[in-house]
């Protein structure tokens, strides 16, 4: 086996490293990546990124640093790779003890649906690690403007397809859900509007999104993130400003949900927070945070009010 997981004692403490048997050496990715996680949390991921590196070196002969190496921060052929990884853990999961249960593959061992999801998942934030490590200008002769195009486009394709990967698993989506006593989306449903919702980019053209503009796409598929995601309601969505959108001291992303200070009489009137407990501030994921600031810097604009999303046919007014 080329690739093994050790614990070694490090300053008094465990440390979980993956090293090449070749050449006796911990692989420097996958150590910078969980440096600062917990034992169990560098175990957990460690495992799933392991049998990665193992399905990369069966399937190609070469190892995945090889490879990304040649590509630096372009991982369009390893994002391609996922279907095939998991296809990979459901035939294959004898080589892992973790995966054990529910559906026989046919090869007449179990794989467990769960822990596939948290492979993928797992492997998907290594993946996007590398993408904000190394698409930068230290390794990419582009401007800035192609460099924060390129990433957002890349993490976008990463995240689509772990959604995509990941909910044909998902129990939930099993469930007899009675959309008439409940009066929304199933998981099943919402997943697919996100699916043809999400922005054509240069590696995937997206056929399905009904919008023909990149900046359109990009604005309403933020808008549906934040309504799907954060349960805001219309009114709130729209009284968003750039304000909004805070990077806490603690390193973590917060979305203010307040009404403005001074109302904007191009700003349709109806428009408020329902009531006093509605004030609120959530917390964002640093992915939505990510989207939402490549959306001011690239698609925005410029125009003379603060709120977050504009119109693109109306000289930028605020949306209404």
């Amino acid at each position: 086996m080329r690739f093994v997981l050790q614990t070694i004692n490090y300053h008094e403490s465990k440390v979980r490293l993956l090293f090449d048997v070749r050449t006796t050496l911990p692989l420097l990715w996958v150590s910078l990546y969980l440096e600062k996680r917990s034992l169990s949390t560098q175990m957990q991921k460690m495992s799933a990124i392991k049998i990665w590196y193992d399905y990369w070196l069966e399937k190609h002969g070469t190892t995945f640093c090889f490879d990304a190496l040649n590509q630096m921060g372009d991982l369009c052929f390893a994002i391609r790779e996922l279907p095939s990884f998991v296809a990979f853990l459901e035939s294959k999961g004898r080589f892992s003890k973790t995966l054990i249960m529910s559906d026989k593959t046919p090869y007449g061992f179990r794989v467990s649906k769960n822990v596939i999801n948290t492979h993928v998942a797992s492997v998907c934030s290594f993946l996007r690690f590398l993408t904000d490590r190394y698409m930068s200008s230290a390794y990419i002769d582009k401007s800035p403007f192609e460099l924060r195009k390129l990433k957002s486009n890349q993490i976008l394709d990463i995240e689509t397809i772990r959604s995509s990967l990941t909910s044909t698993w998902n129990t939930r989506n099993n469930l007899n859900t009675d959309i008439d006593k409940h009066k929304s989306l199933t998981p099943k449903m919402m997943n697919a509007v996100l699916l043809i919702t999400r922005p054509t980019t240069s590696m995937v053209n997206n056929e399905l999104n009904p919008w023909k503009s990149n900046s359109v796409q990009w604005r309403n598929y933020i808008m549906i993130r934040l309504l799907d995601h954060y349960g805001l309601r219309a009114g709130e969505l729209l009284l968003l400003t750039l304000d909004s959108i805070k990077r806490n001291l603690s390193g973590g992303y917060s979305m203010v949900v307040t009404s403005p200070l001074e109302k904007d009489p191009r700003k349709a009137t109806n428009l408020a927070i329902k009531n006093e407990f509605s004030h609120r501030t959530l917390a964002l994921s640093e992915h939505d945070y990510r989207f939402i600031k490549n959306y001011i810097l690239l698609y925005r604009g410029a125009p003379d009010h603060r709120f977050l999303f504009t119109s693109t046919w109306d000289g930028n007014q605020p949306l209404s």
